[in-house]
């Protein structure tokens, strides 16, 4: 167990410090310096073994698999189908999917932030990086829809309907996702942008409940209601996920419609209401993973995009609203110290983020088993075993 928690530990240290570094070379030194931190996350994820309650579901479903019957998971299974052709050991679907899962993460994280350093870092330490070496299939999908984003932003609608589809065809529950294309895009002030989250939440709250959502399942999504809902183990008797993304998206949402006017200055407003709109989705999402087990897989797919979003806290001191500065001005005291955080302020925050996202990762690692990420075996220890 200790060795799994120091394994994890000091992954998270070197992909943040290699990525911190690289954003301060360029050419070939910033190139091997990113793809070092990709390949650190890729490898300790590749070589696993029965890490996750679901390793060995994806080894039977690997070894069972000869060919393609149904056209639910036709994505996973073509690629099953397509590792089979050069070898039959399962280890490969654990390979291949952490290369596909990390690379498109830090593709994705890359592209939407300017901190990418903090949100790979967050990927770990969030456990969205244990969450991904348990639903293979369903990472897969989440990774393939987080790099959609950036055909949403250029509008690039048809590019952004095959990436969905590519998505769906490794989950299905991943088309649902089709709407974030108009939800991302919209441009609304800010009262208008909380009125429609709250009235969004409420709606959903009601469509979420367990017969309305059973009803569309069974009629809209069968493959999926066959698969989960129909013994007695429904995932609807299941708790959902903790109360933690509720407050921590809400504060995040709180932080983008607080700040509005200096982060729009600081984003520009186009960017700024993409992220806002982001903020309004995973907070409605992470209340929708409190419902139940099934409620929250399907709010899997939105929220590892908080990691967009942390971030820009980094700019914290820099868009304080005018009206808390003056309050601060009037306080000779409170005004010294904030001068004095001012000058450090970036570097304040990182340490903020980086401190607390680790000590957050130690606590569900020690405290909540988080995906069942310990003990932390491989390819390497079962081989020298045996």
């Amino acid at each position: 167990m200790i060795k799994g928690i120091i394994i994890y530990g000091i992954m998270a240290i070197l992909v943040f410090t290699f990525l911190y570094v690289s954003k301060k070379c360029t050419g070939v030194k910033k190139y091997i310096l990113e793809w070092m931190a990709v390949f650190i996350i890729f490898i300790i994820a590749a070589i696993r073994v029965n890490v996750g309650n679901d390793y060995i579901s994806y080894v039977k479903w690997f070894d069972n698999i000869n060919g393609i019957k149904k056209i639910n998971d036709i994505g996973f299974n073509v690629l099953i189908l397509f590792i089979k052709i050069f070898t039959n050991n399962s280890q490969w679907i654990f390979v291949i999917s952490s290369l596909i899962i990390n690379v498109f993460i830090f593709l994705t994280m890359k592209e939407e932030q300017e901190y990418y350093d903090i949100s790979m870092l967050l990927f770990i330490t969030l456990s969205f990086f244990f969450s991904s070496n348990n639903t293979i299939r369903q990472w897969i999908a989440i990774s393939f829809i987080l790099f959609s984003f950036r055909y949403i932003k250029q509008k690039k609608k048809y590019k952004f309907i095959v990436t969905i589809l590519l998505a769906s065809s490794f989950h299905i529950l991943a088309i649902l996702c089709t709407p974030l294309y108009f939800l991302l895009n919209f441009n609304l002030e800010k009262k208008k942008r909380i009125i429609f989250t709250i009235s969004c939440l409420l709606i959903i709250i009601v469509i979420f409940q367990p017969f309305i959502l059973k009803y569309i399942l069974k009629y809209l999504l069968p493959f999926y209601y066959n698969r989960y809902l129909l013994d007695g183990e429904s995932l609807f008797n299941k708790s959902g996920g903790s109360i933690f993304p509720v407050l921590l998206t809400s504060l995040i949402f709180i932080y983008y419609n607080l700040c509005d006017k200096k982060l729009i200055k600081l984003l520009g407003e186009r960017n700024y209401n993409y992220k806002s709109n982001i903020s309004s989705i995973v907070f409605i999402m992470s209340v929708v993973n409190t419902f139940n087990s099934l409620t929250a897989r399907f709010a899997t797919f939105f929220l590892p995009a908080i990691i967009i979003l942390i971030p820009d806290f980094v700019v914290l001191f820099k868009v304080i609203p005018d009206y808390i500065l003056s309050f601060i001005n009037k306080n000779r005291t409170i005004n010294k110290i904030f001068k004095l955080l001012e000058n450090k302020s970036e570097i304040i925050m990182y340490i903020i983020l980086i401190c607390g996202s680790m000590i957050f990762m130690q606590y569900s690692l020690i405290c909540k088993d988080s995906y069942n990420a310990l003990p932390y075996n491989t390819i390497i220890s079962q081989y020298w075993k045996g």
